[in-house]
């Protein structure tokens, strides 16, 4: 998303676009994964809701994308104005999609409670004991995985 957002940022500043604005694209990519890179270790989210947030974001900005059509294809020139409104409906539509997202996906995150969230502990030591043969029982030893699954 960073790199569309700052791709259509730049064109928004210099909507005559006579080539790709791969400064933007790359502005906002990197700030993209700074941003979201920092914030990672303290968000709570699962891989299917990240997905689904993303989606929202796409579809939103086709939304927004095929909303402002109107405004470039009706009449005989395009200006600098009319480009600009295309653009913003696009990155308006991005950002409501990954709102809406958000928000349909809310409950997920709050019924999962971070102390009883699935994972796995290891586990190395004794893991059983043999009784089979002697009158004292035997240790077994190894490693294992505990946790919920």
């Amino acid at each position: 998303m960073g790199t569309l957002i700052g791709g259509l940022v730049e064109a928004l500043a210099r909507p005559e676009l006579d080539e790709a604005p791969l400064r933007g694209m790359g502005y906002g990519s990197a700030l993209g994964v700074l941003t979201l890179g920092a914030l990672a270790p303290s968000l709570k989210m699962s891989a299917s809701r990240v997905l689904f947030v993303d989606l929202s974001a796409g579809l939103g900005a086709l939304t927004g994308a095929a909303l402002a059509s109107p405004v470039l294809f009706v009449g005989d020139d395009v200006t600098e104005q009319r480009s600009r409104v295309w653009f913003a409906s696009v990155i308006g539509g991005t950002l409501l999609g990954a709102g809406v997202g958000t928000w349909m996906t809310r409950g997920e995150a709050d019924a999962e409670d971070a102390s009883s969230a699935p994972g796995a502990r290891p586990y190395v030591g004794v893991i059983g004991f043999d009784r089979s043969r002697s009158d004292s029982p035997k240790p077994i030893f190894g490693g294992t995985l505990d946790g919920e699954w």
